[in-house]
């Protein structure tokens, strides 16, 4: 009878997908099929952030992992892919992204930012200390109303600043909601611009701001057409 249980607990294993499988992103080294680590849960699909800290995100996961951040902290993307999915700043929190190496958020949700920043939230956007590269891409899906990087449709972005970083805010063709900002219908929170190289774009244009030494500049209340 043992036997038989553990070569039932072996096939077990062995199956594609099985719980014990790895969902493919980690928190801090730790793979999030764990269920729950210091300051985060994952449960239905859902990973979050919910304690003041420092976190490192890495993997892939297509269509299978969403990241909420519902906590005042530091957050580090170290080559991050989440696609198919939402990655969310709460209302009310502020958030320190890092990067470093190669990220990519691309949402499936025509109305989902692929970097949410909802009217209350704020973020930092800055290049990881030592990274040799320091890259983001957030790119919207066809058609889509929501920014690359701020609110979803109809929603008012919050505040963003862009310290440091290679970041592409991209949508196809057709997209309505602002590369960096708000909603299709919304408004941007201020944007401040002080570092970095940004290429807001769509499938026929580009923004490139010029971000020379020492060049800043903070807008407020864009429409939804802003484009960086």
């Amino acid at each position: 009878m043992k036997r038989k249980i553990f070569l039932i607990f072996l096939y077990l294993l062995a199956l594609p997908g099985s719980i014990w499988a790895d969902a493919g992103v980690t928190v801090n080294g730790t793979d999030i099929s764990a269920g729950s680590g210091t300051g985060w849960t994952f449960s239905g699909g859902e990973l979050k952030i919910t304690s003041v800290g420092d976190y490192t995100l890495s993997g892939s996961a297509d269509g299978t992992v969403g990241v909420t951040i519902d906590a005042n902290c530091n957050v580090t993307l170290k080559d991050l892919t989440i696609s198919n999915k939402f990655f969310n700043i709460a209302a009310g929190r502020h958030v320190n992204l890092y990067l470093s190496g190669d990220n990519a958020l691309r949402p499936n949700d025509e109305n989902t930012p692929a970097l949410g920043v909802p009217s209350g939230a704020s973020i930092t956007i800055d290049a990881a200390e030592g990274a040799s590269a320091f890259n983001l891409i957030a790119r919207t899906p066809v058609g889509g109303d929501a920014a690359a990087i701020g609110g979803a449709s109809g929603q008012t972005s919050g505040d963003i600043t862009i310290a440091g970083g290679h970041i592409t805010a991209s949508a196809p063709y057709g997209s309505s909601g602002a590369r960096i900002g708000g909603g299709e219908g919304g408004h941007s929170g201020t944007i401040t611009i002080c570092g970095g190289t940004i290429i807001a774009s769509n499938a026929n244009s580009s923004i490139v701001p010029d971000l020379s030494a020492n060049t800043s500049y903070s807008v407020g209340n864009l429409p939804s057409n802003y484009g960086a």
